[in-house]
């Protein structure tokens, strides 16, 4: 499998410290994780700016891409690449769409199970308590804190989460390492929280003469 199709599948599977002011020191890593979870629950929607850097523990390889990512409750979601290729990744509430304009080919799949990771952290739908325990990682000063998520129970997809959070509560950064050591990064900036997202921006219709495959 190509690095690139491995990168193109973490925000179906799921998703780096920023320079941002730095939450109270004084709260502990449960505190932390409560007022993080409490704060994104409250979200009904969620757009930014991101920057994903993929490391192959396999390959030894990296990639950065970029692009933004709109996320609407119940189901949906829009993460667009930009650069260095144009790739989308769009989920309408009931089918999941993984289209590379270049290879001229489509994946479609059942929305269930696509949402991943990343989705369900930054809308809140986690009980990060019931699912992981927590800490908080020592981080550069003037830079967000850590906080280091561990499954509770074991799992073959996922070793650690660690998200960094900025003075607000907010994810401003998700780092996801699994039991192969392939660690994906997600850096967000230019947060919007509940911004009014049309339906049309979660529509995708399949162009004319691509390959369709069926997830």
């Amino acid at each position: 499998m190509s690095l690139r199709v491995i990168v193109a599948a973490l925000p179906a599977l799921g998703l780096v410290a920023s320079a941002l002011p730095a939450a109270p020191s004084t709260h502990t890593a449960i505190e932390v994780a409560r007022r993080v979870e409490k704060r994104h629950a409250a979200l009904h929607s969620f757009s930014a700016a991101f920057v994903q850097t993929y490391h192959s523990g396999t390959l030894g390889r990296s990639i950065q891409e970029s692009g933004t990512v709109a996320i609407r409750r119940p189901g949906r979601m829009r993460w667009e690449y930009r650069k260095p290729e144009h790739k989308l990744f769009v989920c309408d509430g009931v089918s999941a769409y993984f289209f590379v304009p270049e290879d001229r080919q489509v994946t479609v799949k059942p929305i269930e199970g696509s949402e991943g990771l990343a989705f369900r952290l930054l809308l809140g739908d986690l009980n990060l308590l019931d699912e992981f325990s927590a800490k908080l990682a020592p981080s550069p000063p003037g830079f967000t804190p850590r906080l280091v998520l561990t499954p509770r129970k074991p799992s073959a997809e996922l070793d650690e989460v660690t998200l960094d959070i900025d003075a607000q509560f907010r994810i401003v950064g998700i780092e996801i390492l699994d039991p192969e050591g392939n660690r994906s990064q997600f850096v967000f900036t230019n947060l919007r929280e509940n911004p009014d997202l049309p339906d049309k921006l979660f529509h995708f219709s399949i162009p004319k003469g691509v390959e369709v495959i069926q997830g």
